[in-house]
């Protein structure tokens, strides 16, 4: 059972978002403005956002099944 909210598809952050690592197959994103994070698939949808870098990571560990 999924439940992640379904975001709607992002633009792939090319203007208000930095780059700031790749975990997997997916991107964290900053946004230059609220200096929060989110992380984005391969097809630039959101998978989640947050002010804690180290949530996104986690998050994005649990969904690539490692610890």
């Amino acid at each position: 059972q999924n439940l992640r909210p379904a975001y709607p598809r992002t633009l792939g952050g090319k203007v208000w978002w930095r780059f700031v690592e790749s975990v997997g197959p997916y991107v964290i994103q900053q946004n230059i403005l609220s200096q929060h994070y989110r992380a984005l698939d391969p097809e630039d949808g959101r998978v989640c956002s947050s002010f804690d870098l180290e949530e996104i990571r986690r998050q994005l560990r649990e969904l690539e099944g490692t610890p």
